[in-house]
Order: structure tokens, then C-alpha cells, then sequence
């Protein structure tokens, strides 16, 4: 199923110099043409997020009433959100990066994410593609999900996702489990740094995938 989580875990190392961009008519599949710092993390104060997280909760419970499911409400939702000093951390986000990126799948332009540590020369890093739900627009992944992916990347992983082809400004339109399937696949080259000129990883162990 498309809202079914593939997780792709490679062991990699970096190898390609960072901040190097593909040419623009480059159409190799996995190759990135273009490279920006993700947009600052437009969250507020952490009082501000603990009154979002409980009307987002809320909002769930409600939509899940309307489908005719019972979800019960949380007795003390903010006991299962991370701390203030926690928040702050990584709000901060203080030794990682996010990166949009624009890469090539089947000749077209698809937008996507890449979260990792700032500091990867020489040094082997786990890899995990995230594979969002959604159709379309709806769903689209947020640059700061899960605060930037936050516990992944501060436990020595690199997270990479697609929005697939059509989305967020890319190029093509997305099938919903058809030819956009290729986007996913197209990562793997993108992280194996194939191309030679984008920043990516090499892998130099066995890949194991896992459906879920």
C-alpha cells in the first residue's frame, strides 16, 4: 500500500563533496540538479506547540469519530511530548542540516528532502528513505517533520524523502503507486552518489528492505 512506510536501510559513506550541484540537463535518474538549505523552521514557542499538538490530537479524534471509529482522547498528552529542554534541543537543531533538493527520475525534476548530520566527510552513516502517504499535495512532506527528522539524524542516520513527481513545484504528475514508484527508486542512486557530481553516499555493505 502507498501509505505503507518503506524503509531502505544501507550502510554508506560519504564521499562526494559537499554542496557540489549536477547540471541542469542532467537526466540521470538520482541525480541532483538543484541544492538549497531547507526554509528555518517556522515553529513558535514550546507553549505554542503543546497547544497545537493537543488541538491536532483533538482534530484526529474528531476525524476518526466521523469514520466511525472510536479513538480514545489522551489522559495527559503532554506527558508523552518531549520536555521544554528537549523541544529547545531540537528546535535548535544544532549540528544537522535539511536540504531541499530537486533530483531526476524518468527525465523529470522531483522535489525531496535530505536530513543528515552537518559533518559527514569520511564517516559512515546509516541510511532510512521515508515514504510519505498522502496523494498529491495532501500529505506532501514538511521540511520539518518530526522536528527535521530529529531522532534519526541525532542517533547517526541520514533520512531522504521524495515528494514525489508533481509535488512541492516538481516536475510530472504523481499516479498515486504508478511511475511515481520510480521516484522512490531513483533515491538509491541518488544516495549511492552514482552520478559522480551530486552529494550523496556510496554504499559498501548489503541493503536490506523492508515493507511494512
Amino acid at each position: 500500500m502507498r501509505k505503507a512506510q518503506l524503509l531502505l536501510t544501507v550502510t554508506f559513506l560519504f564521499l562526494c563533496a559537499p554542496g557540489a550541484v549536477a547540471q541542469n540537463d542532467a537526466r540521470s535518474d538520482g541525480l541532483i540538479v538543484e541544492q538549497t538549505p531547507c526554509a528555518p523552521n517556522p515553529i513558535g514557542t514550546y507553549e505554542q506547540y503543546l497547544e497545537a499538538s493537543k488541538r491536532n490530537y483533538a482534530a484526529e479524534v474528531e476525524a476518526a469519530r466521523q469514520e466511525g471509529f472510536r479513538m480514545e482522547p489522551a489522559a495527559n498528552l503532554t506527558a508523552r511530548l518531549p520536555s521544554k529542554e528537549e523541544f529547545e534541543r531540537r528546535k535548535a537543531y544544532a549540528g544537522f542540516e535539511c536540504q531541499r533538493i530537486k533530483y531526476s527520475s524518468d527525465g523529470l525534476k522531483v522535489v525531496g528532502f535530505i536530513w543528515k548530520p552537518k559533518n559527514t566527510e569520511g564517516k559512515k552513516f546509516p541510511l532510512i528513505i521515508f515514504n510519505r502517504g498522502g496523494n498529491r499535495e495532501f500529505g506532501k512532506v514538511d521540511p520539518w517533520t518530526k522536528f527535521g527528522f530529529y531522532g534519526y539524524a541525532s542517533n547517526g542516520f541520514v533520512v531522504i524523502a521524495s515528494q514525489y513527481r508533481g509535488v512541492d513545484g516538481g516536475e510530472g504528475r504523481e499516479e498515486f503507486g504508478g511511475a511515481d514508484v520510480h521516484d522512490v527508486l531513483s533515491l538509491i542512486p541518488l544516495a549511492s552518489c552514482s552520478a559522480g557530481r551530486a552529494e550523496g553516499w556510496r554504499p559498501i555493505w548489503r541493503s536490506r528492505t523492508t515493507f511494512q
